[in-house]
């Protein structure tokens, strides 16, 4: 009796007395033989299925990324001495790319009066728009949107005040100013009226 060349099962010549062991161990190789190969195509077909499925969550990643249009112009920020300001170098960016900024300001009032002042202004490189936040006597923060307008750059803000004895109050208002150019500005100050820690943080809106 032969045997194959791969798998060493029998062949049988015409002179061979065939046995039941003979078939038996034939087929156990064989069963054991396809299971490998079987559990191999399927490890594969897993491995590609998570591959490909990884890939398509990536894609969707980007998407969305894309999508995000509102992006952060740097980290939180804080003065480090009272009546500081903080200044955001927009020298490398393009303008035109963007519909608006969106800030998040905080101001302490200086001193211990009620009538002490905390007070954002907001610059366009160096013109003044105006104030974002005015507290008299207690802490303010303050969300205002900086975009360009007809004339000039516009802000539209609300400052909600806690006042020394924990009152609160709220103020919302538009400052513009004609003269800013929204496509040449190369940088945006906060300047703070009150105690150091004021602080802010900057996003882009793009387009």
């Amino acid at each position: 009796m032969d045997k194959t060349a791969n798998y060493n099962l029998p062949q049988w010549v015409k002179a061979d007395q065939i046995k039941m062991d003979d078939f038996n161990d034939a087929f156990g190789k064989i069963d054991a033989q396809m299971k490998k190969n079987a559990d191999k195509a399927n490890a594969a077909a897993s491995a590609e299925s998570v591959g490909t499925q990884i890939t398509a969550v990536q894609e969707q990643i980007v998407a969305v990324e894309q999508e995000i249009k509102l992006v952060s112009l740097g980290e939180p920020r804080t003065t480090t001495a009272a009546n500081g300001s903080i200044v955001y170098d927009l020298s490398a960016l393009n303008m035109a790319d963007y519909r608006a900024f969106l800030v998040f300001a905080t101001v302490d009032a200086a001193g211990s009066s009620v009538g002490d002042k905390g007070r954002v202004e907001l610059l366009c490189d160096s013109k003044s728009i105006g104030l974002l936040a005015d507290a008299m006597g207690g802490h303010a923060a303050t969300v205002a949107w900086i975009f360009p307008a007809k004339y000039g750059v516009a802000a539209g803000y609300h400052t909600p005040t806690q006042n020394r004895n924990d009152s609160f109050e709220g103020l919302s208002g538009s400052i513009l100013n004609g003269s800013a150019n929204w496509n040449a500005m190369q940088s945006m100050t906060f300047k703070f009226t009150g105690l150091k820690g004021s602080g802010c943080v900057l996003y882009g809106l793009k387009k």
